[in-house]
């Protein structure tokens, strides 16, 4: 899951006692790269160490407070599917965007990782190829600086 949202459920998520907290993290760990899940309430029982029936009426707390929404899935061997609402969870940051994408504050970067970073943008492909010893025009460098494609 993404690490912005495991933040936020951490620090933002103030209105929700330890024990909502931490289903909502069992929940989260179980998105992998969506906001969508569907562990038993036994595991999710399991994970934070509460009944079953305690477990289902923390369920019920948190769609109600907003956090998740649950569809029920009928039949044997099927559990519910728990859609985590990003919008909710990451109120104070306003991250809503794809999992896969990391789009940290500049507050939360060290000085020096921001040098590092200006350092890299600045820096020319060229030069480092020529550090590497390759000459320009050769098979290397054509596939470096052109995405593989070559000279006629």
């Amino acid at each position: 899951m993404d690490a912005e949202i495991l933040h936020a459920i951490w620090f933002d998520c103030n209105d929700l006692s330890d024990i909502e907290r931490t289903l909502l993290q069992a929940l989260a760990y179980h998105c992998h790269n969506t906001y969508t899940c569907w562990p038993s309430v036994n595991r999710l029982s399991r994970m934070i160490r509460r009944t079953q029936r305690h477990t289902r009426r923390l369920l019920i707390n948190l769609e109600r407070a907003g956090y998740i929404s649950i569809q029920e899935r009928r039949g044997r061997g099927h559990s519910n599917l728990y859609i985590l609402n990003p919008t909710r969870i990451c109120h104070i940051s306003g991250k809503i965007g794809h999992p896969d994408v990391i789009s940290k504050p500049d507050i939360w970067m060290s000085p020096e990782f921001k040098v590092e970073e200006e350092r890299k943008k600045e820096e020319n492909p060229e030069d480092l190829l020529l550090k590497l010893g390759l000459t320009r025009g050769s098979v290397v460098w054509t596939a470096a600086m052109n995405g593989h494609q070559k000279y006629s």
